[in-house]
């Protein structure tokens, strides 16, 4: 399989370059093969553009060099493969909010995602109390406009 070639080469690249991998590349050399299962064999150099990071930087991350990134290239990695997990391995703490999980769909997680910051946004725009039932009919309205439903919203107490 190609894909394996990659790996090889990126092994040995390690190997002979004295590179031990870090929790962090082990993480992007996962993440970059689903992304390239997901979108065809493709260099490295294509997923540093997909990612908006430069090449040598990934590079570096990748070969464990760089054993860290910063907080803000973290949130765009994670924004771009949908998984937050890269927080967890870099020592960052979730961003505050609703998670949502990675193992949903890449689509499904991206417009809750959005729906939920509209939802927020909009809320707090408004003046609108969270918990009141204005707030869960205009969440169930702007789930809608992202193509989810909802049942029923209950609130408690």
């Amino acid at each position: 399989m190609k894909i394996s070639t990659s790996i090889n080469r990126f092994a040995k690249y390690c190997y002979s370059n004295n590179v031990t991998a870090t929790p962090l590349s082990a993480w992007l050399e996962r993440k970059f093969l689903e992304w390239q299962m997901k979108n065809g064999r493709a260099p490295l150099e294509a997923w540093a553009k997909y990612l908006e990071l430069s090449q040598p930087y990934l590079s570096q991350l990748m070969s464990g060099k760089k054993k860290k990134t910063s907080l803000e290239t973290a949130m765009k990695i994670a924004r771009k493969t949908g998984d937050y997990s890269i927080l967890d391995v870099c020592g960052y703490t979730e961003p505050e909010g609703v998670f949502i999980p990675s193992t949903l769909p890449a689509d499904l997680r991206e417009r809750l995602r959005r729906a939920l910051e509209e939802i927020s946004s909009t809320i707090k725009a408004m003046g609108i109390d969270p918990e009141s039932d204005e707030a869960a009919a205009l969440a169930s309205e702007i789930l809608a406009r992202h193509e989810l439903t909802t049942i029923s919203i209950r609130r408690e107490g």
